[in-house]
């Protein structure tokens, strides 16, 4: 399978980019309303500018802390419907309003914040270094920890089901918060204990999951489906995954090298070719856009 692919330093959905120490944005944000939610799928005709750079017309800012962002880093950013921007920080949780930047206080439970998410209801999950999870729903915000049943306080990745269900990836399990609010862990032996770096979901009601040492896993039905270990999957240093939207069980997986393993999930990738991405190394995600495939590495 041909691979067309397009490299940036840094990339986050719909071109809002986030640096290793700023922000990145386009004077395009605002040229078409939009709403991130979901995992890193997009068609091109969701997209606000050219993603090539190839057009005219748009400019970019760099906001770091000397020019307006109250911070020297960004972690994650989305956009919620009404037209906020926001930013996780090691420092807390960021505004933007298209004007200024306002940190919001820490009173209100949230700090070190490393992963944001936009659900299907347009709530804004906030995932914390080392105080659990919290969402906002109305301009409150309600606090998931140890109180709530989680098992760790340090959330690596959020993502959503078709049903409405939240999976929340610790550094100990995974927890499920359903429709109604109530949070459970998912008791499966062999992700209890684990720390899950990356959670996606497709579009076939698939989550899949990576675990810190290289396991690929998938759950359905709020149910753990296949556990494989990097030695079975033939692959060393795996570090991220991404679901191929155009076919079913299909996987993009990202290693620690300069290496990219397209293939079916479930057939293990033993005999598949990888692709080289020299110079680039360390796929830390990848996101699908048309018939490219973006790339964030170190």
């Amino acid at each position: 399978m041909k691979i067309k692919f397009s490299f940036i330093n840094r990339i986050a959905k719909k071109m809002l980019c986030i640096t290793a120490s700023a922000v990145l944005l386009t004077s395009a944000m605002n040229a078409v309303p939009f709403r991130v939610h979901g995992d890193e799928i997009i068609t091109e005709e969701e997209l606000s500018v050219d993603p090539t750079g190839k057009s005219d017309g748009y400019s970019t800012v760099l906001y770091d802390n000397t020019s307006g962002l109250p911070t020297s880093e960004a972690n994650d950013i989305v956009e919620t419907s009404e037209g906020f921007i926001w930013i996780g920080s090691y420092s807390g949780l960021i505004r933007y309003d298209g004007n200024t930047f306002e940190r919001i206080d820490s009173t209100t439970g949230i700090a070190s914040v490393v992963k944001l998410f936009v659900d299907s209801k347009d709530r804004l999950w906030v995932g914390t270094n080392d105080s659990g999870a919290a969402v906002m729903e109305k301009g409150e915000f309600t606090l998931y920890n140890k109180n709530s049943g989680l098992t760790s306080l340090s959330i690596r990745s959020i993502t959503e089901d078709k049903d409405g269900n939240i999976y929340l990836g610790t550094t100990q399990g995974i927890a499920l918060i359903d429709e109604n609010g109530s949070l459970s862990m998912i008791d499966e032996p062999r992700l209890n204990n684990s720390y899950v770096r990356m959670l996606k979901h497709d579009s076939n009601n698939t989550i899949y999951g990576i675990t810190i040492d290289g396991a690929i896993f998938t759950l359905e039905n709020k149910k753990l489906k296949s556990f494989s270990s990097s030695e079975e999957l033939s692959i060393e240093d795996i570090h991220s995954i991404l679901p191929d939207p155009a076919r079913k069980g299909y996987v993009y997986i990202g290693t620690k090298s300069n290496e990219i393993y397209h293939g079916e999930l479930a057939k293990g990738f033993k005999n598949i070719t990888p692709t080289d991405i020299s110079p680039l190394r360390y796929v830390n995600s990848m996101c699908s856009v048309g018939d490219m495939l973006w790339v964030c590495a170190d």
